[in-house]
């Protein structure tokens, strides 16, 4: 008998008994919570991820923000109620990592801003400082800075640097 279509759903995709208890589990799912499927079986799903709240509606969909070792990750969530004749009702849930869609998203609105600034000559501080702002934005371990050459071509000047303390700016300016 070949593999079951359900382990090949690349989503985090599981089924719930209508206590919500988990009855199936694809691999997608047990690798991101890094369990095995002995480990899962019976359990709630609010056992590995938030409690949302939630009803046995026929159809859901849900947006979902949860952090894991420091790290953000953003779900799209689709909880359908299967009714099939003569079997027990079940929840099949579907998480849909857009994580990466959301980066892209925010990329892309800190891009679209930088652009209007320098349309509507905003002053040049000013859109350095917006750019660094928004690379420490979606880097939170990173202070950034940048440098500009004087017109003699020699010496570094400060562009912008908004995160780093002053008396630092101070020794840059003019190496």
């Amino acid at each position: 008998m070949g593999k079951s279509t359900f382990n090949l759903f690349k989503n985090l995709t599981i089924k719930v008994d209508l206590d919500n208890n988990i009855i199936k589990a694809n691999s997608a799912f047990l690798k991101f919570i890094n369990k095995n499927i002995e480990d899962v079986l019976g359990k709630k799903e609010s056992d590995f991820f938030k409690q949302l709240n939630l009803s046995n509606n026929s159809k859901q969909i849900l947006d979902e923000t949860i952090e894991i070792n420091k790290e953000i990750y953003y779900f799209k969530i689709k909880r359908v109620l299967v009714k099939k004749i003569n079997k027990e009702p079940y929840i099949k849930i579907i998480r849909r990592n857009i994580t990466e869609f959301k980066k892209y998203s925010v990329l892309y609105d800190d891009h679209k801003n930088l652009l209007k600034y320098i349309a509507t000559a905003k002053p040049i501080e000013f859109i350095l400082d917006e750019i660094i702002k928004s690379v420490e934005k979606r880097n939170n371990n990173m202070i950034c800075s940048i440098l500009l050459l004087d017109e003699s071509k020699q010496k570094l000047i400060k562009g912008a640097a908004p995160s780093l303390p002053e008396f630092y700016n101070e020794k840059l300016n003019g190496m």
